[in-house]
């Protein structure tokens, strides 16, 4: 169980930059295609990621300059792990997103 914890929260590390930027080329691509359900299916993955990322972050941050983080060491890495698998619900919620619509029509 610990190895996991461990996984999902270096996942989670990556994902502290990862989530904004895949959010910022998610919304650009969706903007080009000019399809409203998607866009509008895309911008709620975008801002329930980017919620989810803020909170965590700042409870990360507070946990790392705080003379009390949690009942144990863990902590830190349990609320990364939580981010890491944001991550993954964002990652996996795009690609169904992506492949459940079908093409634009060109003309």
């Amino acid at each position: 169980m610990s190895v996991l914890v461990y996984v999902m929260g270096f996942i989670g590390l990556f994902a502290t930059g990862a989530i904004p930027l895949r959010s910022w080329f998610v919304t650009k691509r969706v903007v080009n295609e000019g399809r409203r359900i998607y866009l509008f299916l895309a911008v709620i993955i975008v801002i329930a990621a980017l919620a989810i990322d803020v909170v965590t972050i700042s409870r990360i941050f507070i946990c790392l300059t705080q003379p009390y983080c949690g009942p144990g060491v863990a902590s830190g890495w349990i609320y990364l792990a939580i981010l890491g698998s944001a991550y993954i619900l964002f990652e996996v919620a795009i690609l169904v997103l992506k492949t459940a619509l079908p093409p634009k029509p060109r003309g």
